[in-house]
């Protein structure tokens, strides 16, 4: 999820440019089209770290990944608990219903 996205946002605003062949053939296309478009704000530069293309890219992943996780939390670990709640009652009665061969 991270690669996905952020790389994708890095390349429209500029961040990461294409350097390989498939990286052309995958990216190009997406390559500063925010930086370049009229509508875009931010100039490219700035403190390492702290360039205002860098911090959108921050601004806009950032909450993408807490709902994902969120998600992940809610339809995955919800449901696991109870199952495994279940799985280790009905092995619990399996091994003590069974005779003991230590005796």
């Amino acid at each position: 999820m991270i690669g996905i996205l952020s790389e994708r946002l890095f390349y429209l605003v500029g961040l990461k440019q294409a350097v390989s062949e498939t990286e052309i053939q995958n990216f190009g296309h997406l390559a500063n089209k925010w930086r370049d478009a009229s509508w875009w704000p931010f100039s490219p530069g700035g403190t390492p770290g702290f360039e205002p293309n860098f911090l959108v890219c921050v601004a806009i992943s950032v909450p993408v990944f807490l709902y994902v996780a969120e998600l992940g939390t809610k339809f995955f670990d919800a449901p696991s608990v109870p199952f495994a709640r279940w799985a280790y009652i009905k092995m619990k009665a399996t091994s003590s219903s069974s005779p003991s061969s230590l005796k």
